[in-house]
């Protein structure tokens, strides 16, 4: 008979209003543990956009009102509380997939995993267990961090990671860094995979340079009174909200330096922003563009036109949704990635690079960890003039078809390689053998 050496029960509690980078996270770990036979719990607020994609992809759901104030508090507490009684942890077979088995496992040697994304829920979790002891002999509490900030090193900080949480997950190194104690606890690092693109990106054709495509495509229509999308042309995209920390206006300036040093009759350079307003809006970009680029805006609805230095320089910007980002994020010859600061869970590059296009980037967060270095130019984040080098040096490998094409086979390799959905649940059986040990040790102590 198979040893059972893994628990299936696992919970999900991210309480985020909004669709996040960190709800993402919450929505493909627990879509992994699905994929690999086990029903998972995702605990959500209830004004959450997670639920509609929870049925979506046939997960277990239930509402925990956190953020509701101190009624919030205590209604999330009783659910809890519930919850943990209700869930059963069982043993699994050593096969991997779930299996219910009677009198198998002695009840000390198989537990529940709890998972938490923010800090009110590792806190609600942490006080919980000091207080409802008997609730949690059969659960762990793992930590899966992925926000920029660091932690505070306070007292109460201190307790709720070393004592509130058997173990952490950190979306990249650099988050570990800013943790002070973070060495006090098993740590995994977690790299993310593009859920949304994955599929529809590893069927995407690759393209080639500005002179010979691998691919041929037909040039994007824009507006009526402007010119297409060439991708016969250097096309670079970012993609993203528009917000003063993704450094959109360093980029343009530094954009708008490398397109006036070309020669007149040169091919036009071509920069796309696909996004929406959120902390600056698209209308203040075009209007810094056309001041920069000594250029005219074109507008209608949202959607946006600047050309610049006597047509060397075109921004197409949409404000919108596009319809089809994966086939603008695989046309461009490189993506962009301007930010000054944040980044760490770094979504967007990692769609582009499972689109096949290498990227032009800066280093701020953890970029430089999630990027290959050999697809990708990096530069110094906010500083103008090493971003106008690091586009001009990819603007080089855009006009070599053969470089070029060995970017962006190597790029999609990484994409759909590294950051494979296989990751998240390689990652959760580590971290299930890890807790399984220890527990053992406890045992035996």
């Amino acid at each position: 008979m198979a040893h059972a050496n893994r628990s299936t029960a696992h919970i999900f509690i991210n309480t985020n209003k909004w669709f996040s980078a960190v709800s993402e996270y919450a929505l493909q770990f627990a879509s992994a543990l699905r994929d690999d036979g086990l029903s998972p719990l995702c605990l959500s607020h209830p004004q959450s956009p997670l639920f509609p994609k929870y049925a979506k992809a046939s997960l277990r759901s239930a509402e925990l009102p956190l953020l509701g104030g101190f009624l919030g508090f205590v209604r999330s507490w009783s659910t809890l509380t519930k919850v943990l009684r209700a869930e059963k942890p069982l043993p699994r077979l050593s096969g991997g997939v779930s299996h219910v088995v009677d009198n198998f496992v002695d009840n000390h040697a198989t537990f529940g995993i709890v998972w938490t994304f923010e800090g009110r829920e590792h806190t609600l979790c942490a006080l919980h267990r000091l207080v409802h002891r008997q609730a949690w002999e059969r659960w762990k509490h793992v930590r899966v961090r992925g926000q920029a900030a660091p932690v505070r090193d306070t007292l109460f900080n201190r307790w709720v990671y070393r004592r509130g949480a058997d173990a952490l997950v950190v979306a990249a190194d650099i988050v570990k860094r800013r943790i002070p104690f973070a060495a006090f606890l098993p740590v995994l690092s977690l790299f993310p995979f593009c859920s949304r693109f994955a599929h529809e990106a590893s069927a995407a054709p690759l393209f080639g340079g500005t002179r010979e495509p691998l691919a041929r495509t037909a040039p994007v229509p824009f507006l009526a009174n402007t010119p297409d999308i060439d991708p016969a042309c250097p096309l670079f995209v970012v993609v993203g909200r528009f917000d003063p920390v993704k450094g959109h206006e360093s980029l343009l300036r530094a954009f708008g330096d490398l397109a006036s040093r070309q020669p007149p009759d040169s091919a036009p350079l071509q920069l796309v922003f696909a996004g929406r307003s959120e902390n600056i809006s698209a209308h203040s970009l075009v209007t810094f563009a056309a001041e920069a680029w000594r250029g005219k805006v074109v507008s209608h609805g949202s959607r946006f036109f600047v050309k610049g230095f006597d047509g060397r320089a075109r921004l197409f910007v949409f404000d919108e949704r596009v319809s089809d980002i994966v086939g603008l994020m695989s046309m461009a010859h490189f993506g962009v990635i301007p930010s000054l600061g944040s980044e760490v869970i770094c979504r967007v590059a990692v769609e582009f690079l499972q689109c096949g296009t290498p990227l032009v980037s800066s280093t701020a967060g953890a970029l430089a960890e999630i990027i290959p270095q050999d697809v990708g130019v990096f530069f110094t984040p906010g500083d103008d003039e090493d971003c106008r080098r690091a586009l001009s040096e990819a603007l080089s490998y855009a006009q070599v078809p053969a470089i070029l094409v060995q970017f962006r086979r190597d790029a999609k390799a990484a994409g759909l390689g590294l950051y494979a959905a296989e990751r998240y649940a390689e990652l959760v059986h580590s971290m299930e053998k890890i807790l399984f040990e220890g527990a053992l040790r406890q045992e035996h102590s």
